[in-house]
């Protein structure tokens, strides 16, 4: 999925589950981390903020397909202008 937002930081916003598997996140191209969203059900959970410069700006979020929890969920993204 990719985002592209207009701002100073950004945050995904997700579900996490034990069904639920894990995701690469780029800012702008550049990884920025691998985020695990299996675990004890949590709605709406923060998974990754990060401040950037002022401006224009690309958020991608790439399903690694981790064995027997092939997917992700997206509920959200919250932007600081």
């Amino acid at each position: 999925m990719t985002f592209r937002f207009t701002g100073r930081a950004v945050a995904w916003i997700a579900r996490t589950s034990s069904t639920l598997g894990n995701a690469r996140v780029y800012i702008d191209g550049t990884s920025v981390g691998v985020y695990g969203l299996g675990g004890s059900t949590v709605w709406r959970r923060v998974v990754v903020t990060r401040d950037v410069s002022p401006g224009t700006h690309t958020m991608r979020i790439v399903v690694l397909g981790t064995s027997g929890r092939p997917r992700i969920e997206v509920d959200g993204f919250i932007v600081m202008q």
